[in-house]
């Protein structure tokens, strides 16, 4: 289950980010994952998971769209299948494409990457006044 794995590696008592799931049949991705920072809400990473048993390549559009309706830097596509000669990680556009077993693994780069720009964009606003 991506949902509780998330939140075991990033929600209280481990982290302060929120993960929300998205009720089934509403529009959007499966799984918002808001990255926090001191209280501050550095980005969000989206989530759309794919039960494929046979690899694909036509991962479609959907995540991409995810990713603009919900206003979020970062998308992951979590599925099982993958094309030939991929077996756990894969970048289609701005998608990353991840197996189930690795996504916590990913997420924790998307979310230290997300943090690092919201400091940096702080380090500027700081610097400016």
């Amino acid at each position: 289950d991506i949902d509780a794995e998330l939140r075991k590696a990033f929600m209280p008592p481990a982290g302060e980010d929120a993960i929300q799931r998205v009720a089934r049949g509403e529009n959007g991705a499966d799984i918002l994952h808001d990255v926090r920072y001191k209280g501050a809400t550095c980005g969000r990473i989206v989530y759309d998971s794919k039960n494929h048993k046979a690899g694909r390549t036509d991962f479609g559009s959907k995540p991409p769209q995810d990713k603009a309706r919900h206003d979020a830097p970062a998308a992951v596509l979590v599925t099982p299948a993958f094309p030939a000669g991929v077996r756990y990680f894969c970048v289609d556009g701005d998608v990353c494409i991840v197996h189930p077993d690795a996504v916590v693994h990913v997420a924790r780069i998307l979310r230290r990457s997300l943090i690092a720009l919201h400091r940096q964009g702080l380090s500027l606003q700081a610097r400016s006044v």
